[in-house]
Parts: C-alpha cells; sequence; structure tokens
C-alpha cells in the first residue's frame, strides 16, 4: 500500500517500482472516479507500465453524483474499506 503525501511532486518511481513487483494496482480516492486523480494514475501506469501489468487497474472511487451533505448519505458515497477490500480481493483472482 501507498499512500502518497504529496500529488506535485508525485512519487512516479515508488509507484511504478511496486507495480513491477506486484504486476497490480488498485487506486482509491474520495472524488468521483471520472476525471480524478486515479483515473490520471490508471493511464500513465497504463502507458509506462502495461508490460508489468497482470491485471486492468481497479479504481475505487466516489460515484460520478454530487457530494451528499447528509452524513448517513455520506456512508454509500465516500469509499470503504469493504469496496476497497473486494477490489483488492477480484484483482488477485486474476491471474
Amino acid at each position: 500500500m501507498i499512500d502518497p503525501r504529496s500529488l506535485v511532486p508525485f512519487d512516479w518511481d515508488l509507484v511504478k517500482g511496486s507495480v513491477a513487483k506486484t504486476g497490480r494496482v488498485v487506486t482509491v480516492e474520495e472524488s468521483p472516479k471520472r476525471g480524478g486523480l486515479g483515473a490520471e494514475i490508471a493511464a500513465t501506469l497504463a502507458e509506462e507500465m502495461i508490460d508489468f501489468l497482470v491485471a486492468p487497474v481497479k479504481r475505487v472511487a466516489a460515484p460520478c453524483t454530487p457530494a451528499p451533505f447528509s452524513p448517513p448519505m455520506e456512508k454509500f458515497y465516500v469509499p470503504d474499506a469493504k469496496r476497497i477490500a473486494q477490489a483488492a480481493r477480484d484483482l488477485i483472482a486474476i491471474s
């Protein structure tokens, strides 16, 4: 697991080293899936690390809807541990 502390500069060497080692990527972000940072990371890794990827990049993000302001509704909007763990299990199942 890599938790980048800054987006600019982004530690591409660390991320690419992890991809070379594992062959898999799951991005997680609280912003909507479409047009988010996870999409940019996925696109860059698909361009530059395609020979190392053994499975498609998985993205776990908020749905492409307006952000709710109600705490109960936020539980369905913000990615949680269950969704992240399921994405990781799905990637491991791909051989």
